[in-house]
């Protein structure tokens, strides 16, 4: 019971942590400061005290993203196999592994030998749970793609676009303030692949809700 109360928090820390380690790819202080944000994000602070999904997600793809961007070799390992837990806690972001393999195979800085092989390690690592998800959907659902909220279709219908697209940008105006429309400026601010692979990652998280 103590384990569980307590897994959330946990995965609350590692969120703000892993966050700091990717930032601060690009400098200490944005790493600070990124880590700061979220940390005192109120919808972060909210979630940290439900017992659900959102924030051990969130902790295990930031770790995923932090793992990748490293310069280890074994960094396209440990990212997909947090990668591939990540799926398993919360199935329908499992399209947030693409902009992880891609930043992998078109990492500028290494041959393409190992990029090639970084990004097949990634995927070999992600499978398995993919895979794994799949089952578990089957078993419990009848099929693959369903879920405890329904199938797939009904969920991801087109006329949800505008509907959420107004409901989020209120909620995040409402909780965060206006302030969070800076962040659209990061990309011409701080160009570059990791710019570009968290942008990507915003960007399919956002379709993917």
């Amino acid at each position: 019971m103590l384990l569980t109360a307590l897994l959330v928090p946990l995965a609350g820390a590692l969120l703000v942590a892993a966050t700091f380690v990717v930032s601060s790819r690009v400098s200490r202080r944005i790493g600070v400061a990124s880590a700061l944000v979220t940390a005192f994000s109120p919808v972060f602070l909210h979630q940290l005290i439900q017992s659900t999904s959102d924030v051990p997600a969130g902790g295990l793809w930031m770790l995923a993203v932090a793992f990748v961007t490293g310069a280890e070799r074994r960094g396209a390992a440990l990212g997909g196999l947090a990668a591939g837990v990540a799926l398993l806690v919360r199935p329908h972001l499992a399209p947030l592994a693409l902009p992880l393999g891609l930043f992998l195979l078109l990492r500028p800085e290494r041959p393409w030998r190992h990029r090639l092989g970084a990004a097949a390690t990634f995927a070999a690592c992600v499978v398995p749970s993919a895979i794994g998800a799949a089952a578990i959907q089957l078993s419990l659902y009848g099929s693959p793609l369903s879920s405890g909220y329904g199938p797939l279709g009904p969920l991801f219908s087109l006329d949800h676009v505008g509907p959420n697209a107004v409901r989020y940008a209120s909620w995040l105006t409402g909780t965060q303030t206006p302030v969070w429309v800076l962040a659209a400026a990061a990309p011409l601010l701080l160009p570059g692949a990791l710019t570009r692979l968290l942008l990507g990652l915003f960007l399919v998280n956002v379709a993917c809700y």
